[in-house]
């Protein structure tokens, strides 16, 4: 599972264009065995890591299940199509690059996610994006410096986690074109029929989900870094 062994097997494979690593070259890599304390020392921290995070999953998923619920809960008649949101097109990202640096350190954000990382950024506020082509049904957060990419519309509003809930329950084979790839467009989005509450209702939403989704981000946060602790474990193995 290490990043060593990854850079060690692609040295070590052959021409092939699939890069081949046999049963030889399996049998030739050199293992550092550290004294059997040191292993279960290694292995106990591990997999209190390996705990955390778990527990972390399982707590984001039960904080996205209570906002879908209380989403369910508060909206439930009076549909209507006025909008309640900006809905605009990415565009094509001309210096996209795979790895972070301290050039290329804006987010890529494609129709799956962030796919890479750009030297410039289109927008620079709290957005959610949904795939406009390929990839759909697919609804992401961001709230940072943002390259947005060519096959996401990108949405604003001021009752964000409102219209966030309404991407996630939309039912995209109903406005979905047909062709090669699947496609939507900015008026398939904007003329779809959703449910229209009263403001004080709307702001209560908000309020109350907010407060659930400043935990999921935490609990994203907190995995990022166990995951890099579980990384420099995995190093100490070779040493």
């Amino acid at each position: 599972m290490r990043p060593e062994f990854d850079r060690y097997a692609d040295y070590k494979s052959d021409s092939a264009v699939r890069g081949g690593y046999d049963w030889k070259e399996l049998c030739d890599t050199p293992i550092c065995v550290p004294s059997i304390e040191r292993q279960r020392e290694i292995v106990s921290e591990y997999e209190t890591l390996t705990r955390r995070i778990r527990l972390n999953e399982q707590m984001i998923e039960k904080l996205e299940a209570t906002a879908q619920a209380l989403y369910r809960h508060t909206f439930v008649d009076n549909i209507d199509k006025q909008n309640l949101s900006e809905v605009n097109s990415g565009k094509t990202c001309s210096d996209k690059v795979d790895s972070k640096s301290e050039i290329y350190k804006y987010p890529v954000a494609g129709a799956s996610g962030v796919i890479g990382f750009s030297s410039t950024y289109n927008y620079d506020e709290k957005l959610m994006t949904t795939g406009r082509v390929g990839t759909l049904g697919v609804v992401n957060r961001y709230d940072q410096p943002m390259y947005m990419a060519d096959n996401v519309l990108v949405l604003r509003s001021q009752y964000y986690e409102y219209c966030y809930q309404i991407l996630r329950n939309l039912d995209y084979s109903e406005i979905t074109k047909g062709g090669v790839q699947s496609l939507i467009t900015q008026t398939d989005l904007k003329d779809s029929p959703i449910v229209i509450p009263s403001k004080d209702v709307l702001n209560k939403f908000e309020e109350q989900s907010k407060t659930i989704y400043s935990l999921v981000e935490h609990k994203h946060k907190e995995n990022i870094k166990l995951n890099e602790l579980q990384s420099l474990l995995l190093a100490k193995m070779g040493q």
